[in-house]
């Protein structure tokens, strides 16, 4: 997720004085108070992250990759190990961290070893930092730096992500990658890419230009803080729910290694049905009929006058429209679930557009992540033909959130070219620990007006998304029909949904040449 604010906004870390306090730091006899590095070695030992020996610290000695595996294993507090299966890991003080940053997939061996003697390299130290961190590659772009023939293939979209952040820099205009990395480089690194440590609980507030890591054991409050990176909940906090996050925006991942079977953190809410498939409604004694529910018709909400005779299915499930007048055009919606997409095949099967998943608010600790595919799918899409829109999974409990999730997507989306919508996903989670369970369709109406206003105002055309209990039974339609309408309902060869919209999902399971498995596939009546 990296969302574009001007960078020279004034960052202030407003901590609780009394939290905000780095713990003392060892004494190194070889650390000078002028040695470049010493401000940033004072505060890592504080924590516990660096250590030295014998009283020295030997700043400008190059850092092993043992070394390295023990500042990232201190840094993340990861508790599950891999089984040694290298012939060159011995049974040492470093084994442990070793193995556990392997298991992470953080440190990767090859040809069953893993050199954990071997002097590291700037690329190589780069390069497990963004894996530590979840820090994703960008591609399609060119390194800056006068050596950057010099990156190998493998490190290269990598490390340009960590340049384009800010995390690191070169010197005289060169990045040396395959130079040894110092015990000071490597501190300093860790410096420039971590901003806030949380070792103890308590409240913590205020704008943090970096990465904010969670590994205080009882959790921790953050409230009105807008992170520039991602945020972090180590093994070491008890329970991820005591983690508590209030109006907080970042614009990296939300990382937990509590990690459910599909790989996403496990606070992280997947897509959901919202009841596509929950039965038709119809009038009856000029009621809409809908379960046991009797419903006033809304009398400014257009009606739907698509014409069920001129629906047809074919034998691969795709279903078209064939009335005088109305030009459809067919479409998918995807998200991280889809995998790698090829979307040249895409387009070739007869696709003409894509609502990409832009990011997602969690169901129990509430924070934002970005979508992991959305910039290769929204690239990826344009660049095979496609006209593009986006959606956004919601779980606001408040118009200030919605709001805030509007922002997150505005800042991901700036730069690209949308002919179709921006979309508000507000879904129902079953799940008991769901923060959004208690949330009233006032607050729900208020969350989608707050979401798409802020949308219009930035000069995109705002959506809404439900299936037919939502939209008849949870949503006003009335007080939301300034906006587009993305209507699901699935298992049916007609939508027969009583009101006007502009898209049909029509299909969860739908197949798509250039998409392996299933994805949604829907047909547009508007023409965007």
């Amino acid at each position: 997720m990296k969302l574009h604010r001007i960078l020279a906004l004034c960052l202030t870390l407003c901590m609780l004085a009394s939290l905000f306090v780095i713990p003392s730091a060892a004494e190194y006899s070889d650390v000078a108070d002028s040695h470049w590095a010493k401000k940033a070695i004072d505060k890592w030992s504080g924590y516990g992250i660096i250590n030295g020996s014998d009283g020295k610290f030997y700043p400008d000695q190059n850092i092993t990759r043992a070394e390295m595996a023990v500042i990232l294993n201190n840094l993340m507090k990861y508790k599950t190990k891999s089984v040694n299966t290298f012939s060159d890991l011995p049974d040492t003080w470093y084994t442990d961290a070793v193995l556990k940053v392997n298991a992470a997939g953080v440190m990767l061996g090859s040809e069953g070893k893993i050199r954990p003697t071997d002097p590291i390299t700037r690329e190589e130290a780069f390069s497990l930092f963004a894996r530590a961190l979840g820090i994703e590659p960008v591609t399609g772009h060119q390194i800056e730096f006068k050596d950057r023939l010099e990156v190998s293939r493998w490190a290269y979209t990598t490390i340009y992500a960590m340049i384009r952040a800010g995390y690191i820099h070169g010197s005289g205009g060169y990045l040396r990658p395959k130079a040894n990395l110092t015990r000071a480089e490597a501190v300093t690194v860790l410096d420039q890419i971590v901003a806030l440590m949380i070792t103890e609980p308590g409240e913590y507030t205020g704008d943090v230009n970096g990465f904010c890591i969670i590994s205080s054991p009882k959790g921790a409050s953050l409230k009105n803080m807008f992170v520039f990176g991602g945020i972090v909940i180590c093994d070491s906090v008890a329970d991820v729910k005591s983690v508590v996050m209030e109006n907080v925006c970042y614009t990296g991942k939300l990382l937990c290694r509590d990690v459910s079977e599909d790989g996403e953190s496990a606070e992280l809410a997947p897509d959901l049905s919202n009841e596509p498939d929950s039965g038709d409604s119809v009038v009856v004694d000029g009621k809409i009929v809908y379960g046991k529910e009797k419903l006033d018709i809304l009398k400014d909400v257009p009606k739907n006058t698509l014409k069920d005779s001129c629906f047809k299915t074919d034998s691969k499930g795709v279903i078209t429209y064939n009335a005088p007048g109305v030009k459809t055009v067919q479409g998918i919606d995807v998200s991280s679930w889809q995998g790698e997409i090829d979307w040249k095949k895409v387009a070739a099967d007869g696709i003409e557009f894509a609502i990409i998943r832009v990011g997602f608010r969690g169901y129990t600790v509430g924070g934002i992540s970005e979508d992991k595919y959305f910039k290769a799918n929204i690239e990826g899409a344009i660049a095979a033909g496609l006209d593009v829109g986006v959606y956004f999974f919601s779980q606001a409990i408040s118009e200030k959130e919605a709001r805030q999730e509007a922002d997150f997507v505005l800042s991901r989306i700036k730069g690209y070219k949308l002919k179709y919508p921006v979309v508000f996903d507000w879904e129902s989670v079953d799940d008991k620990s769901a923060r959004t369970a208690k949330v009233t369709d006032a607050t729900l109406n208020a969350c989608a007006i707050a979401f798409c206003e802020q949308v219009k105002a930035a000069g995109y055309i705002p959506s809404v998304y439900f299936g037919t209990s939502k939209g008849l039974l949870d949503f006003q339609l009335d007080k939301l029909k300034a906006y587009d309408f993305w209507y699901a309902r699935y298992k049916s060869d007609t939508p027969r949904f009583y009101y006007a919209f502009d898209i049909w999902q029509y299909t969860s399971t739908g197949r798509v040449n250039g998409i392996e498995g299933d994805v949604d596939r829907n047909i547009c009546f508007k023409a965007y």
